[in-house]
């Protein structure tokens, strides 16, 4: 069965239904394999590098990309945390043939080993909001392409281990207020693509951390649809008889107070 999937630009291509070409859903140790080594090579990483991060031996990591061994569950641990896949290796080894969950992880893999921002109009010079917002843009794209659970571990890397970090070094500047709308943004992104993949309490986080800072940065639109997206989610949990375990308020000075739980 075919797919799309988004090549190094953005746009989309067709591949058969693992989302790798050329890789078929007959060996799911050569899928896996196949996805370890595009992610290897996403991150720059050599073959011995990665061997070495994942305590396993050059030659096993070797067999294991060619789908000539099956990695056992603290191989796939280790190949998950060095390769920043928040789980994703973890859920395809043990996808087994379950082929439907194994597309999706796979559609979720193949985002992460694009090249990000993914435009050609994102130079070295440009600022942290200039390559941040074309990264937002992109996830977007994608978003709108694929849906927010194909994209939900790449957002939420990026808000985590780039975004965030650049907001935490940054205490002032010229360009403060479009710096922390686009990481508000990008936490909004991160909290719908949580909510399409029912992670409540992620999606709960990441809305949390963009209405914080629409609310820092006197944004009242923003945060209005921040907080709309939150009514949301706490109507649909209710609505399906999941627990509504948090609640939210915002009072006159504009400041979160703390969580309520039942």
């Amino acid at each position: 069965m075919a797919t799309s999937v988004p090549d190094s630009r953005g746009f989309l291509i067709q591949t058969d239904s693992t989302g790798f070409p050329g890789v078929t859903l007959e060996n799911p140790w050569l899928i896996f394999g196949t996805a370890v080594k595009q992610l290897r090579t996403a991150c720059g990483l050599s073959r011995s590098a990665l061997a070495r991060r994942a305590s396993v031996s050059e030659s096993h990591l070797r067999n294991i990309e060619n789908g000539q061994r099956r990695p056992t569950d603290t191989t796939a641990e280790n190949l998950d945390e060095a390769l920043g896949t928040d789980g994703l290796l973890i859920e395809l080894a043990a996808a087994g043939d379950n082929e439907m969950r194994r597309r999706t992880i796979l559609q979720s893999i193949a985002v992460l080993t694009l090249p990000v921002p993914m435009t050609e109009d994102v130079e070295a010079h440009q600022s942290d909001v200039e390559i941040l917002g074309a990264r937002l843009e992109t996830y977007r794209r994608l978003d709108n392409a694929h849906g927010g659970s194909a994209i939900r571990t790449a957002v939420s890397s990026a808000l985590r281990h780039e975004a965030l970090p650049i907001l935490s070094r940054r205490t002032s500047g010229s360009n403060e207020f479009e710096l922390k709308r686009t990481v508000a943004e990008l936490a909004q992104l991160a909290g719908w693509t949580a909510y399409d993949s029912g992670l409540y309490r992620e999606s709960d986080t990441h809305f949390s951390t963009a209405l914080s800072l629409a609310l820092d940065i006197g944004d009242n639109a923003l945060a209005a649809e921040v907080l709309a997206a939150q009514s949301h989610q706490e109507a649909c949990q209710r609505s399906c008889e999941l627990p509504h375990w948090r609640t939210r308020k915002v009072p006159a000075g504009g400041h979160l107070s703390s969580p309520e739980h039942d």
